[in-house]
């Protein structure tokens, strides 16, 4: 699901990548899984030509590189013309949807996050075909180990359809900032650990900064800071995308669980920080530009934030001595982690009209190379599926200290768990369904209304369960209607997870 803040948004534009291959031979077999391009003429002497359109998300910083690519592509492949062209990202699902209600199909398209072509919307419409024809098992060894597990978010139904770009535990975790200068100058020597650590020592610094330093500041909106504190502890109960959703749910009942003992604790926890009186004003809605500016200029120590935000802030002070660290835990103990659905996300797809998919995959073999995720990672830094294959050939030892510490921060507070989808490709519909219903105030403001008000958010959450049991069982009954069978069954987790391992299949 799309987080407030992001998932994977990038500040600029997104990106259309468009390919034509000027292909000799009347076959219609561009190149197959080896990356052959076939020869010959059409009667009439005339070059087939093919294009290919490709979304893809990125920073303008990105496009220099790009061109660099498409250059290095089309020098490898001479019978093809890779065109490069940036499209504004508020414009990306309206573009994309345009070219699906068109006779215009794009062949390849980006799926990761919650884009308006990700993956199980894409199945769900149609629009993509399986890729199980083309992906070899030297392909899948280039990844890491259990990317491509037959359970794993790159497959529905038994069928792969998506191609990894990013490593699904990096986009998931949720880092605390921490700015050490500012923590030394207050006599710290390294990030909390635990809530209470937390609160002292933001309290601490607001109190004794005088007004020129804050110790801690929410996010966009308080509720994220309330759902990143739980998420990181949360063991049994998920979320209908796992990322800030507005349905929490028992995966041992099905039931919704916005009132579940962890949630109300992370919500009291945040409650005792306001009070505290910790929080930098203007806390109940931040601008996240000045937020960024302010912690890297030194008048707000912490707060938690995503994984790009990095390099905007190493943007604006490329001296910082900047930490992400792991989520803080409550005192008691870590009950759990912060769940995600498979270890990879799906990136790139082939469409089911693509006329030429041999040829689509030839474009998604290029890209599916170290070497290209390097130079990416360059220009945008942050690691993909390849960081441990990087050459490390234009190191950057500020960039690479932030990698790493996402990285480890991801083995620490995340775990993969199981996901409605592979029990029933139709959860999706159901949680996307479940989700626009959703009982108003919503599970987002209800926390807001809580820390900002001091509100018993126990009280409003139970409320807010018995609600959304309604909407759940008429959703389950909409479907029904329609043809689709369904039930809570998609909502309970298998029996044999384990909500501190890893669950893979």
């Amino acid at each position: 699901m799309k987080s407030p803040e992001r998932n994977y948004k990038r500040i600029a534009g997104l990106v259309v990548l468009t390919t034509t291959l000027f292909v000799s031979g009347c076959s219609g077999i561009e190149s197959g899984p080896s990356g052959d391009s076939g020869r010959g003429k059409n009667s009439d002497n005339s070059k087939k030509v093919v294009k290919l359109v490709l979304p893809t998300g990125g920073t303008a910083d990105e496009e220099p590189y790009y061109q660099g690519q498409v250059k290095k592509f089309n020098d490898l492949n001479p019978d093809i013309d890779l065109q490069v062209q940036f499209i504004p990202s508020a414009q990306y699902g309206n573009t994309t949807t345009l070219m699906f209600a068109s006779d215009d199909w794009p062949d390849i398209i980006r799926m990761n996050g919650s884009i308006a072509t990700k993956m199980t919307i894409s199945y769900e419409k149609g629009w993509i075909r399986p890729l199980d024809t083309y992906v070899t098992e030297e392909f899948k060894k280039r990844f890491p180990n259990n990317f491509f597990s037959p359970g794993g978010r790159l497959y529905i139904d038994g069928k792969l359809y998506g191609i990894p770009f990013n490593d699904n535990r990096e986009t998931a975790f949720r880092p605390l900032y921490v700015n050490m200068d500012i923590l030394k100058k207050f006599g710290y020597s390294a990030p909390p650990k635990t809530w209470s650590e937390l609160r002292e020592m933001g309290a601490k610094m607001t109190k004794d900064g005088g007004g020129k330093v804050y110790g801690y500041s929410t996010t966009s909106s308080v509720n994220l800071d309330g759902i990143n504190l739980f998420e990181t502890n949360n063991g049994k109960y998920l979320d209908a995308h796992l990322t800030e959703g507005a349905f929490i749910y028992d995966t041992k009942t099905g039931k919704s669980a916005a009132s579940n003992p962890q949630l109300v604790e992370a919500v009291k926890f945040l409650q005792s920080m306001n009070a505290d009186k910790t929080f930098m004003p203007g806390f109940e809605s931040v601008d996240l530009a000045k937020l960024y500016q302010q912690f890297a200029t030194g008048s707000v120590a912490m707060f938690i934030g995503q994984n790009w935000v990095a390099p905007e802030i190493r943007k604006l002070n490329p001296q910082i001595n900047m930490v992400l660290a792991p989520m803080p835990v409550p005192d008691s103990g870590r009950k759990g982690y912060k769940a995600i659905y498979g270890v990879s996300e799906p990136f790139y797809g082939i469409t089911s009209k693509s006329k030429h998919p041999e040829a689509a995959w030839k474009a998604i073999e290029f890209f599916s190379t170290p070497e290209f995720h390097e130079g990416w990672y360059n220009i945008v830094q942050l690691p993909t599926v390849f960081f441990d294959k990087y050459r490390f050939a234009q190191p950057d030892e500020g960039r690479d200290k932030v990698a790493r510490q996402i990285l480890e921060g991801a083995k620490t507070d995340l775990r993969v768990g199981p996901y409605p989808t592979q029990i029933d490709p139709n959860a999706e519909k159901l949680l996307s369904a479940i989700q626009a219903n959703a009982p108003k105030p919503n599970l987002n403001e209800l926390i807001n209304l809580a820390v900002i008000g001091n509100k018993d958010y126990e009280s409003l959450a139970k409320d807010y369960d018995q609600k959304m049991e309604k909407i759940v069982d008429e959703q389950i009954a909409a479907m029904a209607s329609s043809g689709i069978k369904i039930s809570r069954n998609v909502l309970i987790a298998p029996s044999d997870w384990d909500p501190t391992k890893d669950y893979i299949k």
